[in-house]
C-alpha cells in the first residue's frame, strides 16, 4: 500500500492511497486528515482496508500534485553538518 499526501488545484492537502498505479483513493473523504493519526493507529492496514472497500472519490495520479509525505515531524538530514552537528550536540551536553 502506497499512502501519500497530494492536492488538487488549490485545495488543501489530503491523504490518499496510491492504488492500481494510476488512481489515488481520497482518505479525507473517509475523516482521515493526518497520516500521523493513521500511522500510528493500532491496525493502520485493516484500516486502509476498510476505506479501500468504501466509495471513496478516486483520482487519476495525473490529475493530482503529489506532496512530501511529512506533516509537521522535524526532519533531520545527514551529511555534510553531520560532524558539525555532533560536536555542537556535545558541547551542549553534560559529558
Amino acid at each position: 500500500m502506497k499512502l501519500c499526501r497530494f492536492k488538487r488545484g488549490s485545495d488543501d492537502p489530503c491523504i490518499g492511497l496510491v492504488r492500481e498505479r494510476d488512481t489515488v483513493l481520497d482518505l479525507t473523504a473517509a475523516g482521515v486528515v493526518r497520516m500521523e493519526a493513521l500511522l500510528e493507529s493500532e491496525d493502520a492496514v485493516g484500516q486502509l482496508e476498510l476505506h479501500c472497500r468504501q466509495d471513496l472519490p478516486r483520482f487519476a495520479l495525473s490529475e493530482v500534485r503529489l506532496l512530501a509525505p511529512v506533516e509537521r515531524q522535524e526532519v533531520w538530514a545527514a551529511g555534510v553538518t553531520y560532524l558539525r552537528s555532533k560536536a555542537a550536540r556535545m558541547e551542549e551536553s553534560a559529558f
